[in-house]
């Protein structure tokens, strides 16, 4: 199927036990015992790609307004972390160039979602692309998704080699045509659409099969008896005795 995901990846980082999208939630992840992880990127105004999934600052930040709106020196002042537990008090937002620093030096592999401000899919997606080349990050260790399928598109023309995985809501969309036209390895689906039948189609269109957000040990392990690839949730320390991060 292209890519060899692991079967189980912090959501996030480990949004269940860290702020999120934070180098403290990488670190969480490691320490839960999974190999890879999920987080969201996206741009400031002037171009810089940070871990962020909102549009706006307000919920993960002492911060607010939309993330496009500000400068990443404005969006570096900020405290991410005590919003969470006062024991992050002043961790910041990181940028994705720092993110991969810390998890090439945890040696965890990424799930990488694009998670444009409007508009701004195949811009993010460039710019993504851009850093990781730079860092030299193992094709093999790294997956990149998006909502935006224009994001994905943009990879497939002008940065081929990465890992393209699309995400749905469900499946009643146009997902098998653009995944074959985008030359994605994978598709990832929320949970409430995620069944036997839904993990067949995936696998029979040639893809890995994921679910998002699962925080459930006994869902988590009846999917995976189902078929399903990787569960990706909050609470990795929770469901790794059930799915062992290396999906032994």
């Amino acid at each position: 199927m292209g890519i060899d995901l692991p079967a189980l990846i912090g959501h996030r980082g480990a949004a269940a036990v860290a702020p999120e999208n934070t180098l403290a939630g990488l670190s969480a992840a490691h320490q839960a015992g999974v190999t890879w992880v999920e987080v969201d990127v996206k741009l400031s105004a002037d171009n810089v790609a940070i871990l962020m999934h909102d549009d706006d600052l307000r919920r993960t930040t002492d911060g607010h307004g939309p993330v496009r709106q500000k400068t990443f020196a404005e969006i570096a002042a900020l405290d991410a972390g005590s919003w969470f537990d006062d024991r992050f008090k002043a961790e910041a937002v990181p940028t994705l160039q720092a993110g991969l620093q810390h998890l090439q030096a945890l040696d965890l592999g990424l799930n990488l979602e694009i998670k444009p401000c409007r508009g701004r899919g195949p811009q993010t997606a460039a710019v993504a692309a851009a850093v990781l080349a730079a860092h030299n990050f193992p094709l093999e260790q790294v997956l990149i998704t998006s909502f935006d399928w224009t994001a994905i598109a943009w990879l497939a023309e002008h940065a081929p080699r990465w890992h393209r995985g699309l995400l749905a809501e469900n499946l009643n969309c146009d997902w098998q045509a653009s995944s074959q036209a985008l030359g994605c390895v994978s598709l990832h689906v929320a949970d409430s659409a995620v069944d036997r039948e839904a993990i067949g189609k995936i696998h029979d269109a040639g893809m890995c099969a994921a679910a998002y957000t699962i925080n459930s040990v006994h869902r988590a392990a009846a999917l995976r008896a189902a078929g399903l690839d990787a569960v990706i949730t909050d609470d990795p320390g929770q469901l790794l005795p059930v799915l062992p991060a290396d999906g032994a």
